[in-house]
């Protein structure tokens, strides 16, 4: 049995919403939807001839009031200190794990994805007794340009 997911909430697309098929041509509206949002599906949308969503996924993920809502919201969450209790739990056996010299790397850009690195990396002081896992695409997104 499939389980196809949409390209942009990685929820099911066999749930009876509508879905479209979005094609080469407009997948440039997504590379910069996801320049902007700096969500690192960039990637995702730049190494496919098309991709399927929900049609309401779509709409949102492309509008440009939405755009500079979360951009605005994620300028501000930047500008306040975030504590570790309240980020969601991390598990490292199932999801990503970066080597703490790229932190570095990830100190120097300002968004969403590298500060989530920080966040959830810094406070372990053994990530090989975490059993901190390399995840490659997350290693290719945090190398990409912001």
């Amino acid at each position: 049995m499939s389980h196809r997911k949409c390209a942009i909430c990685d929820k099911t697309l066999e749930d009876g919403t509508k879905t479209t098929i979005v094609k080469e041509r407009r997948l440039k509206f997504f590379v910069e939807a996801s320049k902007k949002r700096r969500d690192g599906k960039v990637v995702l949308f730049k190494r496919n001839t098309q991709i399927e969503v929900h049609d309401k996924c779509r709409k949102q993920y492309i509008n440009k009031k939405l755009i500079a809502t979360y951009m605005k919201k994620s300028q501000e969450t930047a500008e306040s200190p975030q504590l570790s209790s309240s980020l969601p739990d991390f598990a490292f056996k199932t999801l990503f794990f970066v080597w703490r010299g790229v932190l570095r790397l990830a100190r120097n850009h300002n968004d969403d994805f590298r500060r989530s690195i920080v966040h959830r990396v810094k406070p372990v002081n053994d990530l090989v007794a975490a059993d901190a896992q390399y995840h490659l695409l997350c290693m290719k997104t945090l190398h990409q340009p912001p």
